[in-house]
């Protein structure tokens, strides 16, 4: 008998959807408490540094200018993107379970093993 497969998206804007076992998700931490939760379970805590927007737009500006020079045509327009990824954009989870008809669930040990089960065999 072959086991069910099962799909599980993960995606920084805090929604994670389980697509056999429906229920929503909420990681509701920023991105400097998302680092730092995935250092401590690999045990490797390292500071987390946040740079200034004005120095990640100048950073995507100079990759805009190098895909330029080199011929190549990027398919997102970087720059402006710096302001979605810099914001803080989070869930409402009880406006999500009611539209979405799903039912909330704890997400962190679900990270924890996702951790876990990502590291190379004898590490985890």
């Amino acid at each position: 008998m072959q086991a069910a497969n099962s799909t599980l998206i993960f995606d920084f804007d805090g929604l994670i959807l389980d697509t056999e076992n429906p229920e929503v998700q909420i990681w509701d931490r920023t991105w400097r408490e998302s680092l730092q939760r995935l250092g401590k379970i690999l045990g490797k805590t390292k500071p987390v540094i946040t740079l200034p927007k004005a120095l990640v737009k100048l950073g995507a500006w100079f990759v805009v200018l190098m895909h330029r020079l080199q011929g190549r045509e990027s398919g997102l327009d970087l720059v402006p993107f710096v302001e979605l990824q810099t914001c803080l954009a989070f869930l409402d989870p009880d406006y999500s379970a009611r539209a979405l008809g799903y039912a909330h669930a704890e997400l962190e040990p679900d990270f924890v093993k996702t951790v876990q089960a990502s590291l190379p065999a004898g590490r985890n």
